[in-house]
């Protein structure tokens, strides 16, 4: 199934709901280790939302240094994309 966004481009919805990815998530990665999900989150912010290191670091109390990005090292991130950033607070 599909239908079009406010801009008019097409986006193709899943077939499966978000309960069903959660559970594989769970399942196959993060399990109830807390440090698999906090990097979960950093990586979500980081490339859903364009964070930069030093936002995801002030919002998780590290440093940068603590942390390391391997989509911007390897300069596929959104940054080298240039695409949209779809999360509200990526802007503060």
């Amino acid at each position: 199934m599909s239908m079009a966004n406010r801009r008019g481009v097409k986006v193709v919805l899943p077939r499966i709901g978000a309960d069903s990815f959660w559970q594989d998530v769970h399942a196959h990665y993060a399990g109830a280790e807390p440090a698999k999900w906090k990097a979960l989150a950093m990586l979500a912010l980081k490339e859903n939302c364009g964070w930069t290191l030093d936002m995801i670091g002030n919002a998780f109390n590290h440093e940068r240094f603590e942390f390391t990005s391997g989509s911007e090292a390897r300069g596929d991130g959104p940054e080298a994309r240039g695409r949209d950033q779809p999360c509200a607070s990526s802007n503060a």
